[in-house]
């Protein structure tokens, strides 16, 4: 009879447990709050600028919205690549993502424009396109294909790392296998100054260091330093070659169910998240420099920036065509001025 009696409350204990546990769960569905999920490819490390700018935008559409939107954010590619990403927002079956412009490239060629190399000569001209007439109108292309581009954040510029020597001229790349995105803009760069480009996803290019498939890559500092890279990258040479700009993105399947003013919110929110993003990146690298330094690191500033100038002048008139004659006009004066 105890054995019975037992059972008898052990099945009392967990019927009542499933039904506070269903009452929790109605109750968070039925809360009214909006919750979505935002993407990224790279780690949830703090001091990872994809991270900052996703954390941020979520802290301040929280805020914003006083809690009636919640942004949950997803690193490490657990949603897939940017490439995943994008078609899945086209799609429906992806909410957000913070994408990189190099990859978008792939699907509006307006955005090359910002890939050119040597294309900004420093962040803050580059901030001030981004954020202007030309920036706002290359990001407004991506409504085209059914996302909504929200406001511009910073991987920052990107230089060369390897573990063969540090780059000062064109003749120092020339015979290393250097990994490259998987974009043929940044393939036909690399091919201009003389090296071996290797597209390589980004997920298998820590490995691909390790394991000698290739001799290096160009990131930018915030990345190196949040990714470990200085582990098995002995040189940085600080060329600055491209720069790389993020963004945060909406399916516009999502943004058509949210209210004008969610929308306005939203865009305010990434806008903040972006130049606080930027603020964070230049704060750390310096930082960064000395400790990657610290732990071994050879770091090379005397780079012959004319030289490598000289060979990718001609992707300019190259990519005109595909990029736009007018976008890339318009990008380049608003850079001189």
């Amino acid at each position: 009879m105890k054995k019975i009696a037992l059972l008898l409350i052990l099945i009392l204990v967990m019927v009542t447990a499933t039904g506070y546990c269903a009452q929790a769960d109605t109750k968070n569905a039925t809360s009214g709050h909006k919750m979505f999920q935002l993407g990224h490819i790279l780690s949830n490390n703090p001091e990872d600028p994809y991270q900052v700018f996703c954390v941020n935008f979520a802290n301040n559409v929280k805020e914003m919205t006083k809690g009636a939107i919640i942004i949950e954010v997803i690193p490490n590619a657990q949603l897939g690549g940017e490439r995943d990403m994008i078609e899945g927002m086209q799609l429906g079956t992806i909410q957000m993502a913070m994408l990189t412009n190099v990859n978008v490239g792939s699907f509006r060629p307006q955005f090359l424009a910002f890939d050119l190399p040597f294309i900004f000569p420093n962040a803050d001209t580059a901030h001030k396109v981004l954020d202007g007439a030309p920036g706002r109108k290359v990001l407004d292309s991506l409504e085209g294909i059914g996302i909504k581009g929200l406001a511009w954040g910073e991987g920052g510029f990107r230089h060369m790392i390897n573990k063969i020597r540090p780059i000062k001229t064109p003749d120092d790349v020339k015979g290393l296998k250097f990994r490259s995105l998987e974009n043929p803009l940044y393939i036909d760069t690399y091919k201009s100054i003389g090296t071996n480009p290797t597209p390589m996803a980004w997920t298998e290019t820590f490995t691909g260091m390790q394991q000698g498939t290739i001799d290096g890559l160009d990131i930018p500092i915030s990345v190196i330093y949040a990714n470990r890279f200085y582990e098995v990258a002995k040189y940085l040479s600080l060329t600055s070659h491209f720069y790389s700009p993020l963004m945060i993105t909406v399916s516009m399947k999502i943004w058509k169910t949210l209210t004008p003013e969610e929308q306005k919110l939203l865009m305010e929110a990434a806008k903040k998240a972006g130049n606080d993003e930027r603020k964070f990146v230049r704060s750390k690298e310096q930082k960064q420099i000395e400790e990657m330094a610290a732990k071994g690191m050879k770091i090379n500033k005397d780079v012959d920036y004319a030289a490598f100038k000289k060979l990718v002048q001609p992707l300019y008139e190259k990519y005109k065509v595909k990029i736009g004659a007018d976008t890339l006009n318009e990008v380049i004066q608003a850079a001189k001025q």
